[in-house]
């Protein structure tokens, strides 16, 4: 209790000087112009001595914008509605719905010249599982260097906790793609759960094309340079290539030779067939692929406790991956990962703020700049423009 009393006295402190975070999300035009990015601005004030995100989960606006994809047939009709928060993301079926899938993304997800890569983002996981900070990072990333027509999570059932919630109330584009988890690969059992993910994502890339990303990778800037490429991705180290982020136009060559590869699976190798086998494959097929040295796992596990609490140079850097499976104990949570004097705390602060620098609140909300609304609540409003892209809405939460 001693301990309690004397963290509140010094959060009271630093939110009496005016201490908050908030949020500032670019968005994109459907469109192959070079007008300015539409742009939002998203305030929190966090209440005094209650600085978690249970809390901000717990007071997000009762409903929300949720985008919508309609199967007529194996057309994509593109609508969207208004959610309440009790209420999950749109759903479909990945067996029922794929050429459904495709039509959408062939007519929503290429928005400039010379692009095969559509700008569609991809996560696959399964099992129920507690939507992490990490994790909350990585999709505002992708959303806010990206601004993606959707981001879709493929597995058996979305996430859920707080920062899910907080997530879908930011982020209308979300959608949930039901997928059973497989079992085997030509016939033998998969060896590790991983494994099987790494399967589905080669597969999810080859139906629809799109940016994959690993639930804790994070980009640092926008990849549209790399989205004339046929498939793209990144060293691990020297001996291997890197599964957590990649890129691809839809039958993608590399991935068919990558995924035939399987037939000679050993399971009992844990990252031989998603790591080796594709770097021993472009070696040998060098135009079916294209290799940024190690810019999307600058570092690799080795290093990766560097970025945590050191400085470390991503200067060059598409992206990082941070492993946090193999760093349990080391608490994520964003309240205290955005006050870190490291590079992890500023490339949290980047994609929350635009800035790595910390940000004090102003004396007064009006000086707030195009702010053009307060309310006492957490209140997140979007409004769709040609169903994707949402223009600026300001909120300040005192």
């Amino acid at each position: 209790q001693i301990f309690f009393r004397r963290f509140c006295m010094v959060y009271d402190f630093f939110l009496t000087m005016g201490f908050c975070f908030y949020l500032t999300v670019s968005n994109r035009s459907h469109n192959n112009t070079s007008e300015p990015f539409n742009k939002s601005r998203v305030i929190f004030y966090l209440p005094r001595c209650f600085r978690s995100i249970e809390n901000l989960a717990k007071n997000v606006s009762e409903t929300r914008e949720r985008l919508q994809i309609r199967c007529n047939q194996s057309q994509a009709v593109v609508v969207t509605d208004v959610a309440n928060k009790s209420v999950g993301v749109f759903s479909l079926n990945w067996n029922d719905n794929l050429e459904c899938l495709k039509s959408f993304v062939s007519t929503n997800c290429y928005t400039r010249k010379k692009q095969v890569v559509p700008n569609v983002v991809h996560y696959v996981s399964f099992g129920r599982r507690v939507f992490k900070a990490e994790s909350f990072i990585s999709v505002l990333s992708a959303v806010r260097f990206q601004q993606p027509c959707a981001i879709l999570f493929h597995g058996p059932d979305p996430p859920y906790g707080p920062y899910w919630v907080l997530l879908q109330s930011l982020v209308p584009n979300l959608i949930h793609v039901k997928m059973a988890e497989p079992t085997t690969i030509f016939g033998k059992a998969f060896g590790f759960v991983q494994h099987k993910s790494d399967i589905v994502r080669l597969e999810v890339l080859n139906a629809l094309g799109g940016i994959y990303l690993d639930n804790d990778q994070i980009l640092v800037r926008d990849v549209w340079e790399l989205q004339n490429e046929s498939f793209v991705m990144s060293h691990e180290n020297r001996n291997n290539l890197a599964n957590s982020m990649m890129l691809a136009r839809p039958g993608a060559a590399f991935i068919d030779l990558w995924y035939k590869q399987y037939r000679y699976y050993n399971p009992k190798k844990w990252g031989y067939h998603s790591t080796v086998i594709p770097w021993v494959l472009a070696r040998q097929n060098t135009s079916l692929i294209k290799i940024v040295g190690n810019r999307f796992v600058n570092p690799d596990l080795t290093y990766i406790l560097r970025v945590f609490k050191e400085h470390y140079n991503i200067s060059t850097n598409y992206g990082i991956h941070l492993y946090t499976r193999f760093y349990p104990k080391i608490p994520l949570n964003l309240p205290d990962v955005i006050t870190w004097n490291s590079t992890l705390g500023e490339v949290w602060r980047t994609v929350l703020y635009g800035k790595p620098s910390m940000y004090m609140c102003p004396e007064s909300p009006t000086t707030v700049e195009t702010t053009s609304r307060y309310d006492t609540e957490l209140y997140v409003k979007r409004t769709l423009e040609n169903s994707f892209v949402w223009k600026a809405i300001d909120v300040c939460v005192p």
